[in-house]
């Protein structure tokens, strides 16, 4: 993410507008195609990065509003692979050891170079400092690819601090609507789904300045869902925008160009999850994870997006899975009472420890106790086997 010194953006009156640039620009480009050369040079020769700094420098000199080269550095410097400290060294003893020895050899006649003094039983001594991290990678991208991702990276950096942000799209791909709400339960989001009065889905995301406590993480994972929203064909976002001493709003459509970096979403699947579905595959043969999670009509116009489904390997019946995490404890008391009124709904909830306590949780329970008999708590992820019983609960008071 780009930090608040190197975002370029525009007042009018209350709007805010991001100061995009022409990725298709011959100077630009030219200008990313250095940078992106520099990097590639660093990862294949090992480059530290205090010297990477030094080569880049020239560069530097040419940021400005028209050419952000410190932005665009700042993106390629998130795409580098570096090394780390050896936990097993004491660099600062090493590093007096190879003083002493070398002072030993300021009175004799023959020299070692620097490198071939260390290449005998030494580490680089300087190896817990950061700026002498060496480069050991870097993940591929073209000149205009890199531009495309500094606008992407503008509106992310404004949206970290949103007060709400509302995403309206008539798209009709259900293609397009499944993987933008995969994102959304990935990101764990705090959003109300619904339809607007023209029928177009309206996704309302509550914005990290209107959550109290825990905000960067929830503040990041606003910002890294808004690279979704751009794969869709038709979008519109209206976002509050905090601040110092007022709000300002920004508006945003497809017509702004802006270019999405997520590509093959739909094949990564966090560890977590995997470990899950093997274990409640090995665990459980009587229910079986569907492939497909499904969006359904609650209540009013109110769409839930549920994390998992199950189907029972016997009669065929489905039961979802919602998980609600730390920030989102308004929604755990819509959802509740929800469920209170309909009980039919075949919907079982966990709730995250740190949202909801022990001595919380029995409160929930004699407040809703219809919906609190299908709700268990997790710390994390939920275990299998909790999981298992609580859907097995819950199918047995299904007629």
């Amino acid at each position: 993410m780009l930090t608040s010194d190197l975002v370029s953006y525009s007042k009018s009156g209350r709007y805010i507008k991001p100061c995009f640039i022409s990725s298709s620009d011959p100077e630009l480009n030219k200008i990313a195609g250095e940078l992106l050369d520099i990097c590639r040079l660093a990862a294949q020769k090992r480059i530290c990065r205090r010297d990477f700094q030094d080569m880049v420098m020239p560069l530097r000199e040419l940021d400005s509003k028209k050419n952000p080269v410190n932005a665009l550095l700042k993106l390629l410097e998130e795409r580098m692979v570096s090394t780390s400290a050896l936990e097993e060294v004491d660099y600062p003893a090493m590093r007096r050891e190879l003083f002493a020895e070398s002072s030993k050899l300021l009175g004799r006649e023959e020299h070692f170079g620097y490198e071939a003094f260390l290449s005998g039983t030494h580490p680089d001594p300087y190896g817990d400092l950061p700026e002498f991290d060496r480069i050991t990678g870097f993940e591929e991208i073209n000149s205009r690819g890199l531009l495309d991702l500094y606008n992407c990276a503008l509106v992310q950096a404004l949206l970290l601090k949103a007060q709400r942000v509302t995403v309206i799209t008539p798209s009709t791909d259900q293609l397009q609507l499944r993987k933008l709400l995969k994102y959304l339960k990935f990101f764990r989001l705090l959003c109300d789904i619904g339809k607007n009065s023209s029928g177009a889905l309206k996704l309302e995301i509550s914005g990290p300045f209107s959550i109290f406590g825990t905000t960067r993480k929830y503040a990041l994972n606003l910002a890294s869902f808004f690279p979704a929203v751009l794969l869709l064909d038709r979008w519109e976002l209206r976002a509050e925008i905090t601040g110092r001493n007022s709000v300002s709003v920004l508006r945003l459509d497809e017509t702004s160009q802006l270019v999405s970096h997520y590509r093959n979403f739909s094949g990564f699947v966090p560890p977590e999850i995997r470990l899950f579905h093997r274990n409640f595959a090995e665990k459980c043969p009587a229910w079986q994870i569907s492939g497909d999670t499904p969006v359904f009509n609650a209540s009013r116009g109110q769409y839930i997006v549920p994390d998992l489904s199950f189907t029972s390997a016997g009669d065929g019946v489905v039961i979802h899975l919602e998980l609600f995490h730390r920030w989102h404890s308004g929604q755990l008391e819509q959802r509740l009472e929800l469920l209170e009124r309909r009980q039919d709904m075949p919907l079982v909830i966990g709730i995250d420890r740190a949202l909801c306590d022990g001595e919380k949780f029995e409160e929930l329970k004699e407040k809703y106790p219809a919906a609190a008999a299908r709700c268990f708590l997790f710390r994390d992820f939920p275990g299998v086997d909790t999981v298992a019983r609580t859907l097995d609960k819950f199918r047995s008071t299904l007629k």
